[in-house]
């Protein structure tokens, strides 16, 4: 429960976020207009669902089921799903969907979840205002878990093993090899397919406002590519331009 009376909410995408209406007026005639299944107000999500009033701001964050919706008479709660059971792979004649079931009527055991034990959490969060950037950098911080191992020896009967042991490495106590500076969120890390560069992905969540990354740290030359991590050009002082949630893929080239 909130105090805040939503006209829309916002919700993450994979690369950026949406703006969702509350209230859908077809729903007060849809069969009248021919609809085959009446439409709802039910959305999918990433990792968070916000709303937002002149004064205030309410944000939602999970990994558990993604999926939510505004409800209460002045649209003022956001509902989470916490549990979708799903008896039927198809079924006729639903208040919502009348006529022939949608795909094979086939009973689905394993997805009424009988008995099965539910595990969600949800992160809540208060804000003066609703801020694409700021909202996406909190669930993304809520969401990554701290990735740390164990650099030690263990003993199974008579034969030692090692787990990352960097003995007779000389590691320095703290390294970075880059930053990115700018209102972008980090999405992936990885190495290169087929090679040994990194690649680099993020993006921008604002809907309104175009941003700017810059990487420091870098030692070596950055390349914008596509997707498919294919070199487009060459970054100009580490310096890219990123559109209203787009997505943009660098290439750090590493010397192994």
């Amino acid at each position: 429960n909130t105090d805040i009376h939503a006209k829309c909410s916002y919700a993450d995408e994979q690369f950026g976020t949406i703006k969702r209406n509350v209230y859908l007026k077809e729903v007060e005639n849809w069969k009248e207009q021919g609809w085959n299944e009446k439409p709802r107000t039910i959305e999918p999500m990433q990792s968070f669902v916000a709303i937002s009033g002149n004064t205030s701001a309410v944000q939602v964050v999970t990994d558990s089921v993604r999926e939510y919706q505004i409800t209460g008479g002045k649209y003022n709660r956001i509902a989470m799903t916490v549990m979708r059971a799903t008896p039927y792979l198809g079924k006729e004649n639903l208040n919502d969907r009348p006529g022939r079931e949608s795909g094979t009527k086939a009973l689905t055991f394993d997805a009424m979840l009988i008995n099965k034990k539910i595990h969600a959490k949800y992160h809540i969060s208060w804000h003066d205002k609703y801020q694409a950037y700021e909202f996406a950098r909190n669930a993304k911080e809520i969401l990554t878990p701290i990735i740390s191992y164990q650099g030690a020896q263990f003993k199974n009967n008579t034969t030692y093993f090692v787990i990352t042991n960097p003995a007779g490495k000389n590691l320095p106590l703290n390294y970075s090899a880059f930053e990115i500076k700018g209102d972008v969120i980090l999405s992936a890390v990885k190495k290169a397919e087929g090679k040994s560069d990194l690649v680099i992905r993020f993006y921008n969540p604002d809907r309104t406002m175009k941003k700017e990354a810059a990487f420091a740290g870098a030692r070596d030359v950055l390349y914008e590519s596509t997707l498919a991590e294919k070199p487009v050009s060459r970054l100009q002082d580490g310096i890219i331009k990123v559109g209203t949630c787009e997505v943009k893929t660098v290439l750090y080239p590493l010397n192994i």
